[in-house]
């Protein structure tokens, strides 16, 4: 038997071989695939993404931001509107590119010019805190409206804090909650829980406990955040100590009509 034991070890070396060869050229493979220009060019991030957020979704389905580059700026040459804000999007955060925040407005407002929500949001954050442009609040809230009109929760929930701050033109509270009811009833939970709040602390009718009730509740159902469910479901347990049982009834019955209006409209409410 001991005559077998070199034959069978030169064998077994030989698959190893192979084995890391094959491995390898594979793993070296790997890397050079380049998604096609339908998959890159994806609508990946609608104009409610984070910028953080929107990166982690090009991440997870790109992979190669070096590669979408390329395959962006030929695209975005030839007016493609994803594209431009796809490249946006990569000067800003340096992604497969040199960060450049001069480079990032350009792109947005090449998309922004084409109607595109998310880069018209992208450009107003710009605006408003002045990076990669000069800080401009009239320019910010353009870009907010533009957004807004486009369909963007985020934009008009910018807005919303932009006048209680007193940095846009003509700051008042009914401008205030003109843009956080828009943001609301178009999904957005953090102007839901604004709007309870509002409602909660102006207590000057009968109704307007159950109204907080209802903004609180339908907080709940549209977060995203477990953080601000968290708020949100405080919130509600807070407001029905003060309430009484069928005004209770009533919050929930408000809330979920306010539910099926969102998924009737698709989170587009009129502005």
């Amino acid at each position: 038997m001991a005559f077998m034991k070199k034959p069978l070890k030169r064998t077994m070396a030989a698959i190893a071989v192979l084995t890391t060869l094959t491995v390898g050229t594979a793993a070296q493979q790997l890397p050079q695939q380049i998604p096609s220009r339908s998959m890159l060019n994806a609508n990946h991030c609608d104009g409610d993404l984070e910028i953080d957020a929107c990166v982690g979704v090009l991440e997870y389905r790109v992979g190669d931001y070096a590669g979408a580059v390329r395959i962006w700026k030929a695209l975005a040459a030839e007016g493609d509107v994803v594209a431009q804000r796809n490249l946006g999007l990569m000067y800003q955060r340096g992604r497969g590119v040199k960060r450049d925040l001069g480079e990032a407005a350009r792109w947005y407002r090449k998309a922004a010019d084409q109607g595109d929500a998310g880069a018209a949001l992208a450009l107003g954050a710009m605006y408003q805190t002045g990076k990669g442009v000069s800080q401009n609040y009239d320019m910010a809230a353009a870009m907010y409206r533009k957004a807004i009109r486009g369909g963007s929760s985020r934009a008009a929930y910018r807005m919303a804090m932009m006048h209680r701050a007193h940095v846009a033109r003509a700051p008042d509270l009914r401008a205030e909650l003109r843009y956080l009811r828009t943001a609301a009833f178009r999904g957005l939970s953090d102007a839901q829980i604004e709007m309870g709040r509002y409602f909660f602390r102006r207590n000057r009718y009968n109704s307007d406990k159950v109204r907080a009730c209802a903004f609180f509740r339908f907080a709940v159902d549209s977060a995203v955040d477990p953080l601000v469910r968290r708020e949100a479901s405080d919130w509600v347990f807070r407001v029905q100590d003060d309430i009484t049982l069928d005004q209770s009834y009533h919050c929930r019955e408000i809330a979920r009509e306010w539910r099926q209006e969102l998924s009737i409209n698709g989170g587009r409410a009129p502005f």
